[in-house]
């Protein structure tokens, strides 16, 4: 099965100034349901640590196989748009039919409009 165009050119937004992601592997599972679909779940904060109100993105979740190729990605909606000064932001993600070849896991910012550079990675599996 052939990948759509954009993996393969595939980049995270720019880091968000003030902004922190927070998702570590203990609080990442995945597990093959009834009829061999796959289903993961992450969950983890964002942080503001500036002393302002500030505007996000949503979060791209970037499953890589073993050679670091983009092989599925999905966009995770946050529950607001912004997050107040010096609070955090819960999120939990909750996604089907991540590919068996999925090996690791890339979590950033989705990019509107182009950018580069990875906010937070993390290793599922």
């Amino acid at each position: 099965m052939a990948l759509p165009a954009e993996y393969a050119a595939f980049q995270f937004a720019d880091e968000i100034a003030g902004l922190e992601l927070h998702f570590h592997e203990e609080n990442m599972d995945h597990r093959e349901l009834e009829g061999g679909r796959r289903f993961f779940t992450a969950s983890g904060i964002i942080a503001n640590t500036s002393d302002e109100k500030v505007k996000v993105l949503p979060l791209m979740f970037a499953f890589k196989d073993k050679r670091e190729k983009v092989i599925f990605l999905h966009e995770v909606a946050l529950p607001h748009g912004d997050i107040q000064a010096h609070e955090v932001m819960e999120v939990n993600a909750y996604i089907l039919d991540v590919p068996k070849e999925s090996k690791h896991i890339e979590i950033g910012w989705k990019a509107v409009g182009g950018g580069a550079g990875a906010v937070g990675a993390t290793q599922a599996d």
